[in-house]
C-alpha cells in the first residue's frame, strides 16, 4: 500500500468515526427532547384534570374562596418568575353554567401582554408558567378539601428554567412555613439539592442521609 492511500484510508476511517460518535451524540439529543416533550405533555395533562376539578368545583366556592386563589396564584407567580412582572387574572363568567377563563399577563414597558392558558401558547417558553400554575391550583384544592397538606412529588418541575430554581423553592418555604405544607420530592435534578431541609440517596439498594 504506498503512503498516500494510506492517508486516505486513515483519514475515512478517522472520518467514519467521527460520524459514529456525532450519531452517538445526536441520539442522546433526541432522547433528551422526548423526555421532555413527554414531560411536558404530562404535565399538560395534570393542569387539564386539575382544571376541570376546579370548574366542577366554582358553584360551591365563594367569591371570597376564589379571590384566595387569585392571591395565591399571584403571589406564587411574583415570587418566583421575580424578573417578570407577570399577574395572574381569573374571569367567571355570571351565567348558570359558570365558565373559568386563566390568563397570564405581563406588564412591559411598550404595554400589557395577555396569554389565555388553554391556548397552549404558554408551553412554548418550556412550560415553566402552566407547571408552576398548576401546581398551585393543586394546592388550592389541598386547602378547600381540608386533606393533609403534604405533597409527594415525583421527578416534577424540570422545567422550571435555572433563572427561576431559588425563586421556587422560596415560595415553597413559604409554602411550609405559613400554610404548614410539606413536600418530599424524589428527583434528579442536581439544581435542586442545596434547597432540601434533609436529602436521601439511594444507592445500590440501600438509602443513605447525606
Amino acid at each position: 500500500m504506498n503512503v498516500q492511500l494510506r492517508d486516505d484510508v486513515f483519514r475515512l476511517l478517522t472520518r467514519h468515526d467521527e460520524l459514529v460518535r456525532q450519531r452517538e451524540n445526536i441520539g442522546l439529543v433526541i432522547k433528551g427532547l422526548e423526555g421532555e416533550v413527554r414531560n411536558l405533555i404530562n404535565e399538560k395533562g395534570e393542569l387539564s384534570e386539575t382544571w376541570e376539578t376546579l370548574r366542577d368545583l366554582l358553584d360551591r366556592f365563594s367569591a371570597e374562596s376564589i379571590g384566595m386563589l387569585k392571591e395565591l396564584l399571584n403571589k406564587g407567580v411574583k415570587a418566583i418568575f421575580n424578573d417578570r412582572d407577570y399577574e395572574v387574572a381569573i374571569e367567571i363568567s355570571d351565567t348558570k353554567n359558570k365558565k373559568l377563563r386563566l390568563s397570564l399577563i405581563e406588564h412591559t414597558e411598550k404595554g400589557m401582554i395577555e396569554v389565555d392558558f388553554s391556548s397552549g401558547a404558554l408551553l412554548l417558553n418550556g412550560g415553566g408558567v402552566l407547571v408552576v400554575v398548576s401546581f398551585i391550583l393543586q394546592i388550592f384544592l389541598i386547602i378547600m378539601y381540608g386533606k393533609r397538606r403534604m405533597i409527594s412529588i415525583d421527578e416534577g418541575f424540570t422545567n422550571i428554567s435555572s433563572t427561576y430554581v431559588e425563586g421556587f423553592f422560596t415560595f415553597l418555604k413559604y409554602l411550609h412555613t405559613e400554610m404548614g405544607f410539606t413536600f418530599l420530592m424524589v428527583n434528579h435534578d442536581q439544581r435542586f439539592m442545596p434547597y432540601f431541609d434533609k436529602t436521601y440517596e439511594v444507592s445500590m439498594g440501600k438509602i443513605m442521609l447525606k
